[in-house]
């Protein structure tokens, strides 16, 4: 294969995007209508447990939380300040992956603000995951792939190898990446580099990174694979072909949509078939993600800084010959069409607003069985948790201080039980329990289980667990929190008719 030609440097224009977006997410992080996120209070919880695993999710996302919370504290703005600079990140990356392909200066700045444009990367962006973080690894890995298959060297495979695994380690959907090059890379000339000693020691050293994280779900039973199987089956909802495709024309931005054909069939036409792997990469993705019929469409997001990157080179290459302006013409309406398909992920109108505008282009659908509001869930569970906080404390105001001092909280899902621990001390709440997925694993600890203050569960369940059941107040979340967290009774449960930690096994939820 030829080397690549010398490559233009990258415009500033491209940092100055990047720092626009990263400052756009900060901004967002200090809005006085939305709380914290469901995830982010149960990814506090999982940094103050650190650990080579959790059920749901790999480590990494929590090792880094847990180092922003030492430094920064948790509030709403420390806790988002990672994902805000991972979406800035992510469009400069764009920029640099078409650079790699050859891009001139227009085609790079193109595919920055396509990367800027797509809505699914800022709802990502807009609060603390391990998502946050996936379309900037999966950029990153493509351009070390790049270095890689152009100078054939094992030092590059080797950084291809530790991205990689930094990228599992950050979420196990990573996985879909290589699945989806290595057909690619068997349907195209490059399939010659797979006889070649670089792709395993890509592959040795992804295995030694993700090693950590394989023993502890060996040890533990295999948790995460219970979890993806149970959501699935219970939580995801199937979704045909057809409406699959139209949810990832309008999360990759509607407007784009030639922009990201054109795109993929650059790279199949471009250079001598030099890129042709990855426009198979595209399709080879987009096909894994059919077939599960069920998947969320961020599944797959991090695609999209490939389709920004293959769109700005081709719309580039386009206009290269084209007067300055035609030129400005396309930067401009290509941020528009950015800007204009923000309000359908970002928060940022008021919750009645926010509503109407997302209902009108049909973005306020749920991905998740048993799941209504008038928001998507993203913005949904960004209500009602200071209030649940206290609630609870007007609950705990009618226990006996000998109650008090055994008493405990069982919360039915990990956002509820997350929320508690993150406003434990304001409100003085007694330690927090839930059997859902990470809560399950670190068990009930030193609680008897005496006396349980109880949200989420039936009062007919209640009556089988405990001799004495109390119903004491009613949280009202108010109309824009997920349906099944409205209108919860609290209760006070007294005399278990079974020993906690004889009954907790019976009560795991991985799903």
């Amino acid at each position: 294969m030829k080397p690549f030609p010398p490559r233009d440097p990258l415009p500033r224009s491209i940092f100055i995007i990047a720092a626009a977006v990263a400052t756009a997410h900060v901004a967002l992080s200090f809005s006085p209508w939305y709380e914290m996120f469901r995830d982010e209070f149960y990814y506090l919880a999982c940094a103050a447990r650190l650990d080579a695993g959790y059920v749901d999710h790999p480590p990494l996302s929590v090792w880094m939380l847990a180092g922003v919370r030492a430094m920064l504290g948790d509030s709403v703005a420390a806790v988002r300040l990672l994902p805000a600079l991972a979406a800035g990140a992510t469009t400069a990356v764009a920029g640099m992956l078409a650079r790699a392909m050859g891009a001139q200066r227009t085609g790079m700045v193109l595919a920055a603000l396509f990367a800027a444009g797509v809505p699914i990367l800022h709802a990502l962006a807009s609060f603390y995951s391990m998502n946050a973080f996936e379309p900037l690894l999966w950029g990153i890995t493509l351009l070390c792939l790049f270095r890689a298959l152009d100078r054939q060297r094992p030092r590059d495979w080797m950084w291809l190898g530790l991205l990689l695994g930094i990228g599992l380690m950050n979420k196990h959907t990573m996985i879909l990446l290589p699945a989806a090059l290595l057909p690619a890379l068997l349907l195209t000339g490059q399939r010659r580099v797979l006889g070649t000693k670089g792709p395993w020691i890509a592959a040795a050293i992804t295995c030694c990174i993700v090693l950590p994280n394989i023993l502890w779900q060996w040890a533990y039973g295999f948790p995460s694979l219970e979890f993806y199987a149970n959501a699935t089956k219970y939580k995801n909802i199937p979704t045909s072909p057809l409406e699959m495709v139209f949810l990832q024309s309008m999360v990759g931005n509607i407007f784009f949509l030639p922009v990201w054909i054109a795109g993929v069939w650059w790279l199949f036409i471009h250079d001598s078939g030099r890129w042709r792997f990855l426009g198979w990469t595209v399709i080879a993705t987009y096909l894994i993600f059919l077939a599960t019929q069920s998947s969320r469409p961020d599944r797959i997001a991090g695609i999209y800084v490939l389709c920004a990157a293959a769109g700005g080179a081709a719309l580039g290459a386009r206009l290269a010959q084209r007067a300055a302006l035609a030129r400005t013409g396309a930067i401009a309406a290509i941020t528009l069409a950015g800007i204009v398909m923000l309000p359908l992920v970002l928060p940022l109108f008021p919750p009645v607003t926010q509503s109407r505008v997302m209902g009108l282009a049909g973005m306020n659908r749920q991905f998740e069985k048993g799941q209504r509001a008038p928001l998507p869930q993203h913005l949904a569970d960004r209500f009602g948790w200071r209030d649940m906080a206290a609630n609870i404390a007007n609950a705990c105001a009618l226990l006996t201080p000998e109650e008090r001092a055994v008493a405990a909280i069982g919360a039915s899902n990990y956002g509820e039980a997350g929320a508690l621990e993150y406003y434990r001390e304001e409100y003085s709440l007694p330690p927090t329990l839930a059997t859902h997925n990470s809560y399950f694993h670190w068990g009930p600890g030193a609680t008897s289980g005496e006396v349980m203050i109880m949200i989420g569960t039936s009062e007919e369940e209640l009556h089988e667990m405990f001799e004495d059941v109390q119903n004491t107040w009613i949280i009202h979340w108010g109309g824009f929190a997920m349906g099944f967290e409205n209108d919860l009774p609290i209760y006070i449960c007294r005399r278990p008719r079974v020993p906690l930690k004889e009954l907790w096994p019976k009560l795991k939820k991985y799903v």
